[in-house]
Formats: structure tokens, sequence, C-alpha cells
């Protein structure tokens, strides 16, 4: 709002055109517009090479109709060809004046500091790798590297490319050129030519078995061969029609996978699962009786008739295989403390490994918490309590879970021990004898000192007692 602005740390989208609009009460007057120009070090964003030498650059196209109409394309640029001369352009913005240095093979080409650089009649010895440094009074900058691969004169350009018919189906092929004119085609099967297949297209209606094989365009011009398409057709002697189904399977059940296919026989089948031969399912079924963990996965078949030279095999879908485990938390990290209770303790600074062992339907995901709350980022079957300290002490459970269900474990009582603390247990009070009726109740009783926690372990003649893990044994209808 002031009459001076002042415009800092300027970019290029600062520069253009400003100018004023100045008013009172009496009205509004606007001023000329002031151009700013934003003046920059120099980048280069492009680097490209281009030649006048003749070149010929192809593209096939191949239409399968069968069930469906399929599409195949592929393209092949021709190569920089000797003879003619090439131009490498580097795309550059920042203020001028602006100097040039170009570099070929990480050498300095002396005199070479032109914008674009011109390589007049070149043979294949420029081949190699090309660079320029931009330089205004601001700054410096290099381009990428580009790399010029010059040919022979001779050098033809190819195409390669394949696709897999079925028999009865209809191919179009076609080859776009261009570059050079004029030009002329043959096609040829075989290494034989084709009688009157001398467009850049070729029809192959209701494919049979014996038209697998490479389909060769040579093209010439002024009577030179100057490019080269190959269309390798593969006709698959077994066709699969109906694929595999996976399924979910309790443990210990059963799951058949079917395939069917249709072909020339014999029509041969090979079964994997992840990956690995089943070596005896050389079926067009694969049962599964008494489902394990281990049996869950992909599975997939390849179809082929491996008596014919042409006969390529075909693969099926996936189909993957879910084998249902009940969730089960089946070990914990054992207590340190017979009793009551899942005891862990370490000296104040040191460590504790908590960890759990499930089984379930995979995958299996784990969530620890201390005292009912998340521990972020501890979500594996273990977790390492380091360097210990109060904050640490609590209850920790872990949370194991699939798609369908979630387990708790038993918590870990994490307590810590210090140097002054850590007291031995020691009985004060031995247990002493009682009298008691018949029928009633009778309690024994022991005092003890020592650091938390403590455990008891009552014993009967001998053998520990089920329930006897407190400090007080209680004895309900004495007995004689």
């Amino acid at each position: 709002n002031g009459s001076t602005l002042q415009l800092t740390n300027l970019e290029e989208e600062d520069a253009g055109g400003y100018h004023v609009v100045v008013s009172n009460i009496a009205g509004s007057v606007t001023s000329d517009t002031a151009v700013l120009k934003v003046e920059l070090p120099p980048t280069i964003t492009q680097l490209n090479a281009s030649s006048n030498a003749d070149r010929l650059d192809l593209a096939a196209t191949a239409e399968v109709t069968g069930e469906e109409l399929l599409t195949y394309e592929r393209g092949q640029n021709g190569p920089i060809l000797a003879g003619g001369d090439i131009e490498l352009t580097p795309t550059v913005a920042g203020a001028e004046p602006m100097d040039y240095q170009w570099y070929f093979n990480g050498e300095i080409e002396v005199g070479k500091i032109d914008n674009p650089l011109r390589l007049p009649k070149v043979g294949v010895e420029v081949s190699g790798e090309y660079y320029v440094v931009a330089k205004n009074r601001l700054g410096e900058y290099t381009s990428e590297t580009i790399t010029l691969e010059v040919k022979p004169s001779t050098t033809i350009t190819e195409l390669a490319g394949s696709l897999s018919v079925y028999e009865g189906e209809t191919i179009e092929l076609s080859v776009t050129a261009s570059g050079m004119t004029p030009l002329s085609y043959q096609w040829s099967f075989g290494g034989m030519g084709i009688d009157g297949a001398t467009s850049a297209a070729l029809s192959l209606n209701g494919i049979e078995a014996d038209a697998a094989g490479d389909y060769k365009l040579a093209i010439s011009h002024d009577g030179r061969l100057v490019g080269e398409a190959v269309i390798s057709v593969i006709v698959p002697a077994a066709r699969i029609v109906t694929q595999p189904v996976g399924d979910s399977v309790d443990i210990g059940g059963s799951h058949t996978f079917e395939v069917v296919a249709d072909g020339i026989e014999p029509i041969g089948y090979k079964w994997y699962h992840a990956g690995t031969l089943l070596e005896e399912a050389t079926e067009s079924t694969l049962i599964l009786e008494g489902l394990t963990g281990e049996d869950a996965g992909d599975y997939y078949v390849e179809v082929s008739n491996e008596t014919l030279p042409w006969g390529v095999m075909e693969t099926s879908a996936k189909a993957n295989l879910i084998v249902l485990i009940p969730l089960a938390i089946t070990q914990l990290t054992g207590s340190k403390l017979e009793g009551e209770g899942n005891w862990q303790w370490a000296l104040q600074g040191g460590t504790i490994d908590l960890s759990v062992t499930a089984e379930g339907t995979p995958p299996l995901n784990y969530q620890w918490t201390k005292d009912g709350e998340p521990i972020a980022g501890a979500t594996g079957p273990g977790i390492t309590l380091a360097g210990l300290e109060e904050e640490d002490v609590g209850l920790y459970t872990v949370k194991v879970s699939n798609a369908t269900e979630q387990l708790e474990s038993d918590p870990f009582k994490v307590v810590i021990l210090t140097a002054t603390t850590a007291q031995p247990a020691k009985i004060v009070q031995q247990p002493e004898a009682v009298s008691a009726t018949l029928g009633e109740t009778a309690e024994l009783s022991v005092s003890v000192e020592g650091s938390d926690p403590i455990s008891y372990q009552w014993y009967y003649v001998g053998e520990p007692i089920e329930d006897g893990t407190e400090r007080v044994l209680s004895i309900p209808d004495v007995q004689k």
C-alpha cells in the first residue's frame, strides 16, 4: 500500500510487467507498466540428436480374430546411419550471453562451442558419449549425457515380435515403414517366398497347426535391403478353455483343482504349487486330501503336446487355495517365577525379551500392548524391552489376529529389580502345627521376607499341592 514495492528473493516467475494504481478521494490514476527481467544462471532441460541421413522406421500391427479381437503392436526406430549430418541441440534457459563447451567421451572438444553442435558427413567414429556445459555470468550447468551410435550406411532396420493364436483363427499382419521412398516388399515363410505377397500387409485365414513359424517381410529401397520385420506365429497344440479354481477349505479337508483343455491329443499336464513342480500331478485334475497349512498357496498347470515340434505349452491362471487353520497361541516366553502369573524381571537398565508362538490361517498379525494401550511399532511375534526404567513396569500382552479371528495372550508382569532391593526370599516364621475337627477347615501359613515377586508352593507327603501357591494354605473339609 506504499509508494514503493520491494521484491526479495527473486525467482523466474517474478519476471513480467508491473503497474500501480494511485487513488485518493478525488479519483485514481494507473501508472505505465514497468517490466522486470529476472536474469538466471543457465539450466539445460533436454539434449537431443537429429540426423538428415535416410533412416527407416518400422511399426508392425497384428490383429487376431477369434473368440475376441486382439491387437498386437511393435515398433523399432532405425539407427543413425553414417554419411549424414548430425545436430546435437540442448534446450537451455538463462540469462544471455551464454557460452558453450562440448565434451566427447569425457574429453573437451576444442573449438566445439556452438549451440547446436553440427557434425557434418559423420562416420561411425563419432559414436560415443556427448554432453555440453553452458555458462553465463551467474553460473554454469552441465547437461545430461547423450550416447550416439552411428551405424554403417548399409545397416538395416530389424523388427521382431511374436504372437500366439489358436487353430481356426485369422491373422492380419501389417508393417508401416517410414523414412525412405520408394520401398518394395516381399513376405516369406520358412525361408520360402510367398507368391503374390508383395505389399506391407499379409492375411492368414483359418490358421492350422502347420502355419506356426516365422513370417518375414523384406523391405528394399533402390534394390538394397533396408529393413526386415519377423513375426513369429505360435499355434499351441493345447488350449485351456476352463481355468482351475481355488477355494477356502478347513484344515484336514480336501480340494480338487480341475482344468479343461482342448487340442491335439495326447495332451500333457504339469501342476505347480508355489512355483514348484508336483512330480506326480500329470492329469487334468489335482486332488488334495488331508490338507495342512503347507498346502496353502497358488497352484497353476501347464498343458501341452510335447510330441509335436510346434507343441508350445499354455499356462493356466493361478488359483489360490486357502487352508483355514484355527487361530491359537501355542507358546509364550516362560515365567521366571513358579506359581500363578507370568513374571518377567531384570535389573534396572537391563533387557527383557518377550515372545509368542501362534498358529492359524496366514497372514498372522501381531500387536503388543502395555497396560491395555498399543505399543507403536511392536507388530511382530516378539518385543525387546531394553534399558529398563520404572516406566517400563506394567502388564504386557500381545494380540494375534488374521482375517477372521483375534486372540489376546495372558499378561506378562514386568518388574524391575535394583541392586538394593533384590533380596533373596527368607522364611522368618515357619508354619506351625494345628489341630482341627473332622470336616472343618484348617489353615497353615508362613511368613517370609525378600524382594517381590515371591512365589509359594505347598507340599503334602512330598507331593506338590495343586492349589497351594499362596502364603496361606487353606485345607477344607479336613479328613483323618
